[in-house]
C-alpha cells in the first residue's frame, strides 16, 4: 500500500535436525506500516486494519488468516514486524526435508570479469552484486551517476549495469554539469572509460525514446540466470569481434551457399545477430522465429531441415515446442542452443526430442560440426 518504493523478498535456511531444514522467508515493503495496536488483528479472519467504507485498499481479510493455517500445517510460524510510516516485514518459516542432491559447480568464462552496478536502490544493488559474485565476477557498486563517473575514471570494467530510471540523480554534479543516465551512457560509448559493455536495467514495460542504445537490457526483477545469460551474450559478441579477422572459416562470399534450410528460434535480438553472423560466415542462411509458437507456425508453412532451438523463450519455450513438433510426426533435426550448462540439462533436451545440444556463448566450430552432421543426414535421407 504505497505509491512509491519497493518490495523485497528474502529467503534463507538452517538445519532443523532429523534430516530436515527450516526455510525462512521475509517479505519487506516500504509501505504505510501498521501500528502495534492493529498488528493483533492481522491474522484474524474477515478483519481489516482499516475497516471503514472509505478505505483506499480492498480485500476480504482472509489472505493472512489462510497463510497462518498453511504455515502452521507445514510446521512453521508466521509473524510481522512493522512501524507506522516506515513499512512492514512479514516473516514465515516452514520445515522441509533436507535435499540430498548437490549442485554441481559449473566453470564460467565470466570468472574474473569486472562489472559496475549503478542503481540508487540499496536492495537492487545488493541483489545484483550477490548474483554477479556467485559467477565469480568482480562486482563494484555506485549509488549515483557522479559516483559512477569517478569509479569509471579510476578503474577498468568489462560491464556496466545502469538503471535507466535513476531517481534523484539527474541534475548538477560536483562540477556543476547536468547529468543523466543517458549522458553517462554517451560518455561510456565515446570510449572515455575504455569501452565497457552497458546493460540498461529497466522496470517491466519501460520504453525508451532516446536514440542512444545500450548493448543490452535487463528487466526487473533480475534473475541470476537472466544476468548470467546477458553477460555471456556480451562476452560472446566481444569474442566474435576480436576473432573475426583471424578466423580462417570461409565466409559466404568465398563459397557457394550451402543448401540446408535452417530455422533459428531465439527471442533475444543480440543472440539473433550473433548467431546469424556465424551462420553467414559458415555459408548458411536462416529464417528467425522469436518463440516456440512462431516455430510451430513456420514449420506449418514451410519445410526446414534443422531448427536451432533456444530453450528459454516467451509464449512457448523450446522444450515444449520440441515436444509438439515430435507429437506432430515431424522428423526435422532440432539442435538445442542454450546457456543452460548444468548436469542433466542435455539429457532433458534429448528426452524432449532434440537431436543435438550446443551451449552459449556459441562456439562457431561446434555450430559448424553440428550443421555438417545435419547436412550429411539430410543427404542420406534424399
Amino acid at each position: 500500500f504505497t505509491k512509491k518504493g519497493e518490495v523485497t523478498l528474502l529467503a534463507g535456511s538452517k538445519p532443523a535436525g532429523d534430516g530436515k531444514i527450516e526455510l525462512h522467508f521475509a517479505v519487506k515493503d516500504t509501505g504505510i506500516g501498521i501500528s502495534k495496536e492493529d498488528q493483533g488483528k492481522l491474522f484474524q479472519s474477515f478483519t481489516q486494519v482499516d475497516s471503514s467504507i472509505t478505505r483506499n485498499y480492498g480485500g476480504t481479510g482472509l489472505g493472512l488468516a489462510i497463510s497462518w493455517k498453511l504455515v502452521e500445517l507445514m510446521g512453521g510460524k508466521i509473524w510481522t514486524e512493522s512501524e507506522e510510516g516506515k513499512g512492514s516485514t512479514f516473516h514465515f518459516t516452514i520445515v522441509a526435508e533436507s535435499p540430498s542432491f548437490k549442485v554441481k559447480a559449473v566453470h564460467s568464462r565470466l570468472a574474473g570479469k569486472r562489472v559496475l552496478v549503478i542503481d540508487n536502490s540499496n536492495s537492487v544493488r545488493k541483489m545484483l552484486l550477490a548474483a554477479a559474485r556467485s559467477m565469480e565476477v568482480v562486482a563494484s557498486e555506485a549509488s549515483s551517476l557522479y559516483e559512477a563517473r569517478k569509479l569509471l575514471a579510476r578503474e577498468s570494467f568489462d560491464f556496466v549495469i545502469l538503471d535507466v530510471v535513476m531517481q534523484d540523480t539527474a541534475g548538477l554534479d560536483a562540477d556543476g554539469l547536468y547529468m543523466s543516465d543517458h549522458d553517462l551512457l554517451r560518455e561510456i560509448k565515446s570510449g572515455k572509460y575504455g569501452g565497457p559493455r552497458v546493460l540498461f536495467l529497466a522496470p517491466v514495460g519501460y520504453r525508451s525514446s532516446s536514440k542512444m542504445q545500450a548493448d543490452g537490457w535487463l528487466t526487473k526483477p533480475v534473475r541470476t540466470l537472466m544476468l548470467h545469460n546477458r553477460l555471456m551474450e556480451l562476452l560472446s559478441n566481444d569474442v566474435m569481434e576480436n576473432t573475426k579477422a583471424k578466423n580462417a572459416t570461409p565466409n559466404a562470399a568465398d563459397k557457394k551457399q550451402l543448401p540446408l534450410r535452417i530455422l533459428m528460434a531465439e527471442d533475444n535480438l543480440v543472440n539473433q545477430k550473433v548467431a546469424m553472423s556465424m551462420l553467414k560466415r559458415l555459408g548458411y542462411k536462416a529464417d528467425v522465429a522469436n518463440n516456440g509458437l512462431e516455430v510451430l507456425q513456420a514449420l506449418h508453412e514451410k519445410s526446414y531441415d534443422v531448427v536451432l532451438m533456444d530453450i528459454q523463450m516467451p509464449e512457448m519455450d523450446g522444450l515444449e515446442a520440441t515436444r509438439r513438433i515430435r507429437d506432430s510426426g515431424l522428423n526435422t533435426r532440432i539442435i538445442a542452443m542454450t546457456a543452460h550448462a548444468l548436469e542433466g540439462d542435455k539429457a532433458e533436451c534429448l528426452q524432449a526430442g532434440m537431436n543435438e545440444y550446443i551451449t552459449k556463448p556459441i562456439n562457431i566450430e561446434e555450430l559448424r560440426k553440428a550443421l555438417e552432421v545435419c547436412g550429411e543426414i539430410c543427404a542420406i535421407a534424399g
